[in-house]
């Protein structure tokens, strides 16, 4: 607090984890839009991250086989 008792001004959300000055410029139909496209893209985020994590864990069963088999060939 200030010594003068006033609350000090919160920093505004951001706003679908943007920090885009245009944002505030943005009408509530755009902002309906960019609700329903990050929730899109926060989704496609998850699926990307579980499809490259299955690739991590068939590399390494394939490095490991590799490994017992003798090696690169």
């Amino acid at each position: 607090m200030k010594p003068t008792g006033q609350r000090l001004a919160k920093k505004p959300r951001d706003l679908f984890g943007l920090r885009a000055k245009w944002l505030r410029f943005a009408d509530e139909r755009q902002l309906r839009r960019l609700a329903k496209l990050h929730v899109r893209i926060e989704r496609r985020k998850v699926l990307i991250a579980e499809d490259h994590a299955e690739r991590l864990r068939i590399q390494d069963c394939c490095v490991k086989r590799m490994e017992r088999a003798g090696g690169v060939h």
